[in-house]
């Protein structure tokens, strides 16, 4: 596709601000109201066709979701640009300050230097998102949960013990019901049904570890064995330079799959015949138990990405000669 405006939006709790790379004669910025009416707003103010304008958003935990979505169901082509993509690109650029205007200026820059190599944000099925949003609020509520058990061991809390305990009993009763929530929404949709079944055959993954790589990881099955890995935050990166053969490390990634696949790689290297003699070769072979573990993720992570690649594949519809 060959665009020819490229805008860059920087978004607020409240409102969000608009920047278009290539088109001196407009205001610097336009500022915009966080809702439907500025949305509708923004999209008057497009005075050409919307396929000439491709436009880069940056993540701002969740404040640009529902734009994000309404954007897309404009069909406007759009990047949501991940917040430290945006931080070290302002840093080459030598823009030490930071407001709203010089965001949305280098947002609308990067998306017409690197539109061609950036990926669209595609809109979510209903279910993917009520499913991420349950995700999210079960995340929540473990985080709090583990802080009031925490609590419990201290000395400070102890008059609040029955406190705690009450809210812990609260907190289990929501986090049960989260659960039953996202099993029927799995159940009721075909896809997600088949995927979770493929990954539920896998040794070491079981209902909830399934529910987390659905929901953080929908891309499985559509990325390269490589660029899953690294999704996984597992994917080892090399240090080198001339001679020199630094110690290759992880980093990057999605944080909640890597801690949903360290759980699962702990109980697959015992009870999966194929990965426990992957994991006990590397140990004898002189690697650290952790190094051993963590490739055990990566293998974990691409035989998944592998399996329901096939399985995507044969539910395309047939091409008949």
């Amino acid at each position: 596709m060959s665009y020819l405006y490229f805008i860059g939006i920087d978004i607020s709790k409240d409102s969000f601000e608009v920047a278009c790379y290539n088109q001196p004669d407009t205001p610097r910025t336009q500022q915009f109201s966080n809702n439907k009416s500025g949305f509708a707003q923004f999209i008057k103010t497009l005075e050409h066709s919307i396929t000439h304008y491709f436009i880069t958003l940056e993540a701002t935990g969740g404040y640009e979701q529902n734009l994000l979505f309404y954007l897309c169901q404009n069909k406007l082509a759009t990047h949501r640009l991940q917040t430290l993509k945006s931080s070290h690109y302002m840093r080459s650029l030598r823009v030490y300050g930071k407001n709203d205007v010089l965001d949305a200026e280098a947002l609308a820059r990067f998306g017409a230097e690197r539109h061609a190599t950036l990926p669209l944000f595609s809109m979510p099925s209903t279910a993917m998102i009520m499913l991420q949003k349950l995700q999210a609020r079960r995340d929540d509520l473990i985080v709090i949960n583990v802080a009031e058990k925490q609590r419990l061991k201290h000395p400070t809390y102890d008059d609040m013990a029955p406190s705690i305990l009450r809210h812990c009993a609260f907190i289990k009763q929501e986090l049960a019901e989260i659960e039953v929530k996202m099993a029927e929404i799995i159940n009721q949709n075909h896809l997600l049904r088949q995927k979770k079944e493929i990954m539920m055959r896998f040794k070491g993954i079981g209902e909830q570890t399934s529910c987390v790589l659905l929901t953080i990881c929908p891309e499985l099955g559509t990325l390269t064995r490589r660029a899953i890995a690294a999704l996984a935050g597992v994917a080892p990166h090399p240090r080198e330079s001339g001679v020199y053969q630094g110690y290759r490390s992880t980093k990057g990634g999605r944080s909640q799959i890597k801690r949903a696949l360290f759980m699962a790689a702990l109980s697959a290297k015992t009870h999966d015949p194929k990965l426990k003699a992957f994991f006990n070769g590397l140990v004898a072979r002189g690697k650290k138990k952790m190094v051993a573990l963590t490739a055990t993720m990566r293998k974990m992570i691409v035989i998944l990405n592998a399996q329901i690649r096939d399985f995507l594949i044969d539910q395309r519809p047939q091409q008949h000669t």
